[in-house]
């Protein structure tokens, strides 16, 4: 049978045009009650979406263990530790989390507060410098590091251990906002993914701050 050419470039055309217009299964999937952007990034234990919770209509950090419903029950209690622990935390520069919870299908999930920022790994790059740093500059890096121990400490206080502080699961955030005269244009921090932590109940009982 012969070919017409000019058919054929059209239905190619228009193959590659249907191609470029279409959601991923990704991008059109469901978990829970979230509806599923983009990947964020993946970990040992889960992989981190951006998505969108339908009730009420928010953007969020849609954690999921990996493994789906063959996960084992070692590693499912981990993760829902680190909901547990996370839920005791209510800091403005630690990532707030909303709800946890398992699909029908055996999918475990935690959703989060999303946060928008650059890594204080990009963001030090950034400003990095080969001459010497300005009053202003190792100000505002003292005041970056202070934020980053504000949260941790008051983490420690709670008996919950970051077991995985490092530059690429700390966020700077644009905002600057502090009711800190000290820290008066210092950037705010968010302190992410304290993943394989323990919670260490002889420091919570000690605990002189009140949750």
């Amino acid at each position: 049978m012969p070919v017409d050419e000019e058919e054929t470039k059209e239905d190619l055309t228009q193959d590659l045009e249907t191609r470029s217009n279409a959601v991923t299964p990704a991008q059109r999937a469901m978990i829970g009650g979230f509806r599923i952007i983009r990947e964020l990034g993946r970990g040992g234990m889960g992989v981190v979406y951006e998505a969108e919770q339908q009730r009420p209509k928010r953007p969020v950090a849609l954690k999921v263990i990996s493994g789906g419903a063959f996960v084992d029950d070692m590693t499912v209690r981990l993760f829902q530790r680190e909901a547990q622990a996370l839920a005791r935390l209510k800091h403005p520069s630690i990532a707030a989390i909303y709800e946890s919870g398992r699909t029908e299908d055996g999918q475990h999930y935690f959703a989060m507060e999303l946060v928008r920022g650059q890594t204080l790994a990009d963001w030090s790059t950034d400003r990095s410098s080969d001459g010497p740093l300005s009053r202003q500059e190792v100000r505002l890096r003292f005041g970056i590091v202070r934020r980053i121990c504000d949260a941790v400490a008051y983490a420690h206080q709670r008996g919950v251990v970051h077991r995985d502080i490092k530059p690429t699961n700390i966020l700077v955030l644009r905002e600057a906002v502090s009711s800190d005269a000290s820290l008066a244009g210092v950037p705010d921090i968010k302190v992410l993914d304290f993943g394989l932590r323990k919670r260490n109940r002889r420091w919570a009982a000690t605990s002189t701050t009140t949750s």
